[in-house]
């Protein structure tokens, strides 16, 4: 291999390696608050892979704990105790914990993956290194058209709430 070549790789491999140093480790927890299902909804699920997918190709090491159904304060609190845990075992920066309110009561379609069956998600962000929660937030779902009242709905309100936590993730470092 010549001299060029050599010299390339180096850098193409410092770079790399710059990358991966500079990323954070991430982990997410997904919690379903719905008194009418005993099910995880399939717009948790389509959530929580938006969540994944965005901060992936944002260049963090991402995880997450298993997507769960919680409808008192006392599960939610044993929920987040298990994700802090999980995340402190796996050497993880930052707990993005998400909580996913969802009211079906008007709806027309209430076992769809629909943005209307959804009437808030509540997150949080802590440090693991701390346990300090450094930032939290609320995205109201309100009133819904008929063109973003599907999977493609869901997808953007979950990449604008990621896009937030990103941004304030990035400050910290």
């Amino acid at each position: 291999m010549d001299t060029r070549k050599k010299t390339t790789l180096i850098f193409l491999l410092m770079g790399f390696a710059i990358t991966i140093a500079n990323a954070s480790a991430i982990s997410f927890q997904i919690v379903q608050t719905d008194s009418t299902q005993d099910k995880v909804r399939a717009s948790s699920y389509e959530i929580e892979d938006t969540l994944m997918n965005y901060f992936f190709n944002a260049g963090h090491i991402v995880t997450n704990s298993v997507t769960v159904i919680a409808n008192d304060s006392d599960k939610k609190n044993d929920v987040y105790k298990k994700a802090f845990n999980e995340a402190v075992d796996g050497q993880c920066d930052f707990l993005i914990t998400m909580n996913i309110e969802y009211d079906v009561n008007s709806s027309t379609g209430p076992d769809l993956s629909l943005l209307s069956n959804i009437k808030e998600i509540y997150w949080e962000i802590t440090e693991i290194n701390t346990g300090k929660k450094i930032k939290t937030g609320k995205e109201r779902i309100g009133k819904v058209s008929a063109i973003d009242d599907s999977e493609q709905g869901i997808q953007a309100v979950a990449n604008k709430i990621a896009s937030i936590i990103n941004k304030t993730i990035k400050s910290i470092q």
